[in-house]
């Protein structure tokens, strides 16, 4: 064995201080690595009030992390819990590396809105960011089946557990969730027929009406909702999918309700009509001509729906909102709703003529949705119980 000299011994004593540090310091980094992304997921589970626990496999393996669903997926009594879990899950897929399991067996209920609204959530954060979300089934049959109905797991490529059900029979027809980025009269005509074709009590009026609902809808996202008032693409804080648009239908024949429901996730009203307002005498104008006093995202939307382009020069999107409003003012049971960032928006007929509601909520959406739907018969009713 080679023998060390004095000089060498020293030189060791000197450097084996600073060799010592710099490996504290490399741990120190190697634990920060590893839990720096377990304190990312307990901050997002504090942010948002969300359950979010280790999945693991067959082996015992750590696999992915898995958030539960509410227990009551719509956009009504429950929005903000749901807005909450999406706004984690987005923070999970983006901020993080994980895997996620959506956990389902706790839902109780679902509405086609916000089934509609989540379907489209998870859609665009797969497309983005493939082969990082899986999940379970609902242990509630009647959940399983109105969203397997809805064509949910199918819209996100995931294997359907019940057998193929036929969507129209003596009660009612689902048209499954659909998904594009372009208007074509003969795709529109497609999802009509899905629904009323050969309907008894159906008018030719009311035929009319639903293609002519279907095509503002479709119009207003393609014109306005991913571009501004010049034409461009708007930017966003999250990645979208530009020009597209989420829809599905519903009509139950035992309480003669017909239900057409479409989602965007664009820039949103509340955020379009003030920009586009300025070239109409501005923003103050407008709430000035509409009887309103205090600007919010409730009220946005009701200018929207108030003044076509002829009146105010709106654009696209606040014509085509009018015209929808238009559409449901033409039947004693007409109704119009909708959801955008904090504002919701509710235009109806009832026995003491039209009327109109709106609510701000503390969470707000990315894009719109809107709801337009009628009882074709003798009573009255209205969307309430499809949230």
């Amino acid at each position: 064995m080679h023998k060390l000299s004095q000089n060498q011994f020293e030189r060791l004593d000197r450097i084996a201080p600073i060799r010592h540090k710099r490996r504290l310091k490399e741990l120190e980094k190697r634990r920060q690595r590893r839990g720096g992304a377990g304190n990312k997921l307990h901050e997002i589970a504090c942010r948002y009030r969300v359950t979010i626990r280790p999945s693991y496999n067959v082996s015992g393996k750590q696999s992915a992390q898995e958030l539960d669903l509410p227990e009551h997926i719509n956009l009504a009594a429950d929005r903000n819990d749901l807005i909450a879990f999406v706004e984690a899950l987005r923070d999970v897929m983006y901020e993080t590396h994980y895997k996620v399991t959506l956990n389902f067996h706790n839902v109780k209920t679902v509405g086609g809105a916000g089934l509609l609204y989540l379907a489209s959530e998870i859609y665009r954060m797969t497309t983005f960011k493939p082969n990082r979300i899986n999940g379970n089934y609902p242990l509630e049959k009647d959940v399983l089946a109105l969203m397997q109905d809805l064509g949910f797991f199918r819209m996100l490529g995931v294997q359907e557990l019940l057998p193929s059900l036929n969507h129209d029979d003596e009660r009612f027809r689902l048209m499954g969730f659909k998904t594009g980025t372009r208007l074509l009269q003969s795709q529109i005509g497609e999802l009509q027929d899905k629904i009323i074709d050969g309907v008894e009590g159906i008018s030719e009026e009311l035929t009319e009406t639903v293609y002519s609902v279907m095509v503002e809808a479709m119009q207003n996202v393609l014109d306005h909702a991913y571009t501004d008032v010049n034409g461009k693409r708007r930017q966003f804080p999250h990645l979208r999918m530009y020009g597209r648009w989420w829809v599905g239908a519903y009509l139950n024949r035992e309480s003669k309700k017909l239900l057409f429901m479409m989602c965007d996730h664009g820039a949103g009203i509340p955020a379009t009509v003030p920009e586009t307002a300025e070239t109409v005498g501005g923003l103050k104008f407008l709430l000035q001509k509409a009887g309103i006093v205090k600007p919010s995202d409730a009220n946005y939307i009701k200018i929207a729906t108030q003044y076509g382009q002829s009146q105010t020069g709106l654009s696209n999107r606040g014509k085509g909102l009018a015209k929808m409003r238009t559409f449901a003012g033409l039947f004693p049971t007409g109704e119009l709703r909708i959801i955008s960032g904090r504002g919701e928006y509710r235009f109806f007929n009832d026995v003491d003529g039209e009327k109109e509601e709106t609510s701000d909520h503390s969470k707000a959406i990315e894009g719109t949705i809107v709801l337009w739907s009628l009882n074709y018969g003798a009573e009255s009713g209205n969307a309430d119980d499809y949230d």
